[in-house]
């Protein structure tokens, strides 16, 4: 086999397709016979290909192009019209101009028909059982009617008309045969047969006018996609129907017709052949195929010509000529082409692929002459020409790709390998990926380039190596920090080191990010903190041009040296950066390391940084650093020993230091003191208050005077400095036993209207509103005393009829407890025969009674036999209750013969 052309060449103005097959010329004995005449007909199995020439012999070839059962002589005396095989490949069927119909059989003769008809038939199709035994082996001829013919007794064809013509029908150009349908082509349109209901079911019209293309000239094409669906071509028309079938509501027998799905138009292109591609997610799908397969002749329309191609003098049913069928392509440059159709709707479709092919020394105007024959069971497509027989199959990943690369789409290539990659066989993705990566580098476009490494280079450490160094030799390593991989592979150090550096002397932000983020192990430290020092110009006293200047850069170099100081253990200097550039990673590198020694004397400084984390590193490293040196240390910022000191305290540390942060609470956070002054006990009282009074502080002040006893002079306090009485009140009623102290309100709110109408509104409840009314002077006027008078009046009355009801409650409760105490002591109690004394373990009762025994209210013990219903006492007279059915439980000891599980 030889490679056939499929591609158009790239033109840069238009979209490149790309191609969905691959194209090889069959040769071998096909070729040598097509060398020597011409093929008219074709016919493929899944086993073999038949082949009808021109000088009337039949071949069968395999899918080689070798030649099986070599003909010895020929088969027909005219040129093979039509070929067909049946479904199990056992038999061929033929026809010719010569009025003759072959069934040959494959691997037999026995079998073999030759039968003549008249007038010549133009279509021959087998039944799918045809091998079967009982079938009568059946076909169809068409010629102006189609015919079929079955063996009957003593194996003679008989034949029955299935379909008589009228002139304007013309010749049955095309016929086949599936399952239980046969459809068939003459100019009127298409018709499917139903051998079941043994008629014609449907006529599916042609969808362009039938003076234009007669079926004679422009040979219709059949392509059963399933039993029911069915692809007929036809001219520059492709209408896909499938048959459905219904009940008769009336008389419901079931209804066959077919229904059409598709009806497609191709300008400029005439069809010689049509097939399907198989759909792979057919299971998730209504339909089992995906795509169309068109085989033709596409007219190039930049070519100038007459328009009128078809000769309407010639007759419909006359026979065709070679030169007569050729002259209807006379006047337009043609091509042969495959197109791939990918359905939108109904009317619409996509081109998914156009492929122009080199048919060698075959005629392109006579479009009788090709064909297209497939196995898309198998993904094959044979195109058939008078001189050429080319196999076409679906592109291999591998050829996928190299097309890509062709046309210079590395992309998609990369793309493509990296989705099949375990279907790849020439190609490597590497290699796709070098070329990707080396067009974009050419190109400039290091970002995009950078991007594609992970997938190109994988975890092949040559390669990130490789590319490092490329990246660095243009410029543009930095374009590699988010894809270089920091392990799995790890790469030199010096890979590392050059990123580092790059960022060191453009882009200090990202350099120390760098730092921080990396693992120092990949790369040397020792390198790093010897260029950034010179970076910064410190090794030297001269002046520099890579010295820092930016004071944004310097802080983001010495931020990244003293995260490398501490990682090669260099602790003195870290923790000097640190605290020159107010760090807090330095209380992170403190833990991390153990350096509290090393800082202790440095509280203040820490502290300056965050006092937080300062003060919780002091707190966590008691034992380094006593409380009093702390306290010591920070005499002079004394926020800060607020802060530490309020720590300490909420710990319940410091109790010594109590007066310290009253002073300073009072100085520097007001709002802290009085919680702190309600909360803390040991302080020492006179000192607090002294401060309140010299800071002016009411709030505090009452509070300590009332917690020292003086509540009097807090309350006067109170009164005379905030005037507020909803304050004093609230101060009372934390003392609400404090007579004298709401007497001494009620005599500083007796001459103010408003306060005596608060204390008469909110006071009733602590103190007497009669004791506020008496000491009321008659000549003061009190807004709404009415109302507080009447209010005062219904929570008396209400607090009265509370207390009566609760009385009453009270005195049933104890009336019903003290009856039945009652009741249980003038019940007498029983005492059964079978109980024993608790001590000796002996029966109460003398064996020889089973009487049992009854204690009375009097103490007196009888029998229960021996006294009266009435349970009066024998012995003083005096009346006992009935005793509870249930007997009065005595504790007593288990005797030696006692049974756990009672008498039987």
């Amino acid at each position: 086999m030889s490679d056939a052309s499929g591609s158009q060449p790239v033109d840069h103005d238009e979209v490149v397709v790309e191609p969905r097959f691959k194209y090889e010329r069959i040769l071998k004995h096909v070729h040598q016979y097509l060398e020597a005449t011409s093929a008219s007909c074709v016919a493929v199995h899944e086993k073999f290909i038949v082949i009808g020439f021109s000088d009337g012999f039949l071949r069968i070839f395999d899918h080689l192009g070798y030649e099986h059962f070599e003909a010895k002589e020929k088969t027909h005396k005219h040129s093979v019209s039509q070929v067909a095989i049946d479904t199990q490949g056992s038999h061929v069927i033929s026809c010719a101009n010569d009025s003759t119909v072959c069934i040959r059989g494959i691997g037999s003769s026995e079998t073999n028909e030759f039968l003549k008809l008249v007038p010549s038939a133009k279509s021959v199709a087998l039944s799918e059982d045809f091998s079967k035994r009982g079938s009568g082996q059946r076909f169809v001829a068409g010629t102006q009617m189609l015919t079929l013919y079955e063996k009957g007794f003593l194996k003679k064809y008989k034949s029955l008309t299935l379909f008589q013509g009228l002139d304007r029908d013309g010749v049955i150009s095309c016929c086949s045969w599936k399952g239980d349908f046969i459809a068939f082509t003459n100019d009127t349109g298409t018709r499917i047969y139903d051998c079941n209901m043994q008629r014609v079911i449907s006529l599916i019209q042609p969808a362009h006018f039938q003076e234009a293309f007669f079926s004679s000239r422009f040979a219709p094409r059949h392509c059963w996609i399933d039993t029911y669906s069915l692809i007929i071509a036809w001219g520059s028309t492709i209408t896909i129907c499938k048959v459905t079938s219904q009940s008769s509501e009336k008389t419901g027998v079931l209804l066959r017709r077919a229904q059409m799905q598709y009806l497609w138009s191709i300008p400029d292109f005439y069809i010689s052949g049509v097939s399907y591609t198989t759909n792979e997610s057919s299971e998730a799908s209504e339909q089992n195929w995906e795509e169309i397969v068109v085989f033709g002749l596409s007219i190039d329309t930049a070519e100038e010509g007459d328009d009128d191609m078809i000769d309407d003098s010639v007759s419909v049913i006359s026979d065709v000529s070679n030169m007569t069928a050729l002259a209807t392509l006379a006047y337009k440059k043609t091509n042969a082409q495959l197109l791939l159709l990918k359905p939108v709707d109904m009317n619409h479709y996509t081109v998914i692929a156009e492929d122009t092919l080199d048919m060698r020394r075959s005629d392109l105007r006579c479009l009788n002459k090709f064909s297209l024959v497939a196995l898309p069971s198998d993904a094959t497509y044979f195109l058939m020409g008078s001189k050429e027989l080319i196999e076409a199959r679906p592109c291999s990943i591998d050829d996928r790709v190299r097309w890509f690369m062709d046309n210079e789409l590395f992309e998609d290539a990369l793309e493509c390998s990296l989705k099949n990659k375990e279907a790849l066989q020439d190609i490597s993705v590497v290699d796709i990926g070098r070329k990707l990566v080396g067009s974009l580098i050419e190109q400039g476009k290091f970002t995009a380039a950078a991007e594609v490494l992970p997938q190109v280079c994988d975890r092949d450490k040559m390669e990130w190596e490789y590319y490092v160094n490329e990246f660095e030799k243009y410029g543009e390593i930095l374009k590699l920090v988010t894809y270089i991989p920091l392990g799995h592979p790890q790469l030199e150090p010096e890979c590392y080191e050059a990123v580092l550096t790059a960022a060191l002397y453009s882009r200090t932000n990202l350099f120390r990010r760098l730092v921080i983020e990396w693992n120092p192990d990949i790369y040397r430290a020792a390198s790093i903190i010897d260029k950034a020092l010179r970076r910064m110009n410190t090794d030297s006293g001269t002046a520099s041009s890579e010295a820092v200047t930016n004071n944004n850069d310097l802080v983001n170099i010495y931020q990244a040296l003293a995260h490398l100081f501490a990682y090669v253990r260099n602790f003195d200097r870290a923790l000097v950066i640190y605290l020159l550039l107010k760090d807090k990673t330095i209380f992170r590198v403190i833990d991390k390391y153990h350096l509290f020694p090393m800082v202790k004397d440095r509280i203040v400084e820490l502290m300056d940084i965050n006092a937080d984390l300062a003060i919780r590193l002091l707190l966590d490293n008691e034992d380094s650093i006593p409380v009093k040196q702390v306290v010591t240390q920070l005499s002079k910022h004394p926020k800060l020993q607020m802060a530490y000191l309020n720590r300490l305290y909420s710990r319940g540390e410091g109790q010594e230091y109590l007066d310290l942060m009253v002073r300073l609470f009072a100085e520097y956070d007001r709002s802290k003191l009085l919680p702190f002054l309600r909360e803390a006990d040991n302080y020492k009282l006179d000192l607090a208050l002294n401060i309140c009074r010299r800071k002016n502080f009411v709030n505090e002040a009452v509070y300590l005077l009332g917690r020292s006893g003086n509540r009097l002079e807090a309350l006067d306090l109170i009164m005379k400095h905030n005037k507020e009485i909803d304050t004093a009140i609230t101060f009372c009623s934390e003392h609400e036993d404090d007579i004298e102290l709401w007497d001494r309100l009620i005599d500083l709110s007796i001459t103010n209207p408003a306060h005596l109408t608060k204390l008469l509104s909110t006071a009733g409840i602590y103190v007497d509103p009669l004791t506020i009314i008496n000491k009321v002077p008659l000549n003061i006027e009190i807004p709404g005393l009415r109302d507080h008078l009447i209010k005062i009046l219904k929570d008396y009355e209400l607090k009265v009829t509370l207390l009566r009801d609760s009385s009453k409650i009270t005195s049933e409760d104890v009336f019903n407890a003290f009856k039945k105490k009652v009741q249980q002591n003038i019940s007498c109690i029983r005492v059964s025969s079978d109980k024993r004394c608790d001590s000796c373990s002996e029966l109460i009762c003398p064996i020889s009674s089973h009487d049992d025994l009854l204690i009375l209210r009097c103490h007196h013990i009888v029998h229960e036999k021996c006294i009266s219903s009435e349970y009066h006492c024998p012995a003083c007279g005096s009346s006992s209750t009935m005793p509870s059915t249930t007997t009065a439980p005595l504790k007593k000891k288990k005797p030696a013969s006692y049974n756990p599980f009672g008498d039987f």
